[in-house]
């Protein structure tokens, strides 16, 4: 913890509000984009980022797009990426 950066790169607003106060609680400091294309430009802009939380499937540019270009600008970052399961699908499943 401390004085360390995380991006989180989601289109859900819902998703991103929550994941912004569980890491802001724990001390982190946030940036959020709303899509791929953000999250390449706010790392652009910001550069110092520790980890990128990246959702797979994203507008404009997916999960793997954008983590190929933001390798290539600053490959010492580490990724976690993630894929939601939309409440609809997971209840079909279990039926």
């Amino acid at each position: 913890m401390g004085n360390k950066t995380i991006l989180i790169a989601d289109d859900d607003n819902e998703v991103r509000d929550l994941l912004r106060e569980l890491l802001q609680v724990c001390g982190y400091t946030v940036v959020e984009a709303i899509d791929g294309e953000d999250a390449i430009d706010k790392i652009k802009q910001n550069g110092l980022t520790n980890l990128i939380i990246l959702d797979v499937m994203m507008p404009k540019k997916s999960g793997r797009e954008v983590y190929e270009e933001i390798y290539r600008i600053a490959p010492h970052v580490k990724v976690l990426f993630y894929k939601r399961v939309h409440k609809r699908y997971r209840s079909r499943q279990r039926n």
